[in-house]
């Protein structure tokens, strides 16, 4: 039984070890945690890395610029170019439809939208955070542009659940 643990535990490590260090390797753009606004996919402390290049989608988790451009957000993306998005008995609904969030932290409930409904432009998205309440989001600044994207999160390194592949 223990030399079945120490062999799983060794190619866990042998596949883990090279995956990390190709991705230091090629300098992926790495984003840590420091708060619970996207409890529960990433906690606080997790190491997110992220891709460039990728085609954004509606849930795809992001990290982009803030309009300063000092600060960068982990947020998902709820809109894409076209959709409505308003909020409705404090819970968000996409092009009318109540949207699914099975991902959402225990603080799903929305009091704050700063107009009624919003439209997408093209080559902008609409992200919030998994856990609401805390977190900036679209319903502080509106839409982001795509030019704000650093890139779509790919995998998270986690002190708690280790190495995750995310969507």
């Amino acid at each position: 039984m223990a030399r079945d643990r120490r062999q799983v535990l060794a190619i866990a490590i042998g596949v883990i070890v090279p995956v990390l260090a190709v991705a230091y390797w090629l300098a992926l753009p790495r984003y840590l945690q420091n708060d619970e606004t996207m409890s529960p996919t990433i906690g606080r402390g997790d190491m997110v890395v992220i891709a460039r290049g990728r085609t954004i989608r509606r849930n795809d988790l992001i990290a982009f610029h803030a309009r300063d451009k000092d600060t960068v957000y982990m947020t998902r993306v709820i809109g894409v170019a076209g959709d409505n998005v308003q909020l409705h008995d404090g819970h968000v609904e996409l092009n009318g439809k109540a949207l699914d969030e099975p991902y959402a932290g225990e603080n799903t409930a929305n009091t704050y939208w700063p107009v009624g409904r919003m439209k997408v432009a093209p080559d902008h998205f609409l992200v919030m955070t998994d856990n609401h309440g805390p977190g900036m989001s679209s319903r502080q600044w509106s839409s982001i542009g795509r030019d704000q994207v650093v890139g779509r999160a790919v995998f998270l390194v986690s002190g708690t659940r280790g190495f995750v592949l995310l969507r």
